[in-house]
């Protein structure tokens, strides 16, 4: 590279490090893949907001969160030629916004035991002709969650990514 092209390979790489965040923020339903993940009607969720203000789903980091880490460890139970569809009715994340918490804490996230992570979803498990496997409505709910220590508390999913591996180990064998 010389001098003369070092503007331009720097106007190019620019560019796609600002494009990549729009293009992850708007995240559209995967139609092809194993796996296939499709929330339902995401502002009526009772609590998903990656921010008390945020209001557009679109650009949720927690969707995009959830829909990949699905995307990856259940691709891993399925056999070749099966697909999976998860749909998402309802997502309560552990601990809430608390805005009587002041001007400088209302968009920090509080866990306790009063706010417990909830998943609701049917899915849908298909061979390579569409027909279905196995089919159920999954209501996932932790009581216990406070309760269990990791290196993974730092993540703020920890709790929900809990859940969906643990429901995918007990539902699926693994490949």
């Amino acid at each position: 590279m010389n001098i003369r092209t070092l503007p331009t390979a720097l106007a190019t790489s620019l560019t796609m490090l600002l494009a990549a965040p729009s293009a992850l923020a708007s995240d559209p339903v995967e139609a092809e893949g194993p796996v296939m993940i499709e929330y339902v009607k995401p502002t009526e969720f009772t609590d998903i907001k990656d921010d008390p203000f945020r209001t557009r789903t679109e650009k949720n980091t927690h969707l995009i969160q959830l829909r990949q880490f699905l995307h990856k460890e259940a691709s891993e139970y399925l056999q070749k030629g099966q697909k999976l569809k998860i749909s998402f009715t309802d997502i309560d994340l552990a601990g809430d916004y608390e805005p009587a918490r002041g001007p400088q804490m209302n968009d920090i996230r509080i866990i306790r035991e009063l706010y417990p992570p909830r998943l609701k979803f049917d899915y849908a498990l298909m061979d390579r002709s569409g027909n279905i496997i196995k089919e159920d409505k999954v209501e996932l709910r932790d009581m216990a969650f406070m309760m269990r220590t990791s290196i993974h508390r730092s993540d703020p999913l920890y709790h929900e990514k809990y859940m969906l591996d643990k429901w995918l180990r007990e539902t699926f064998e693994k490949e």
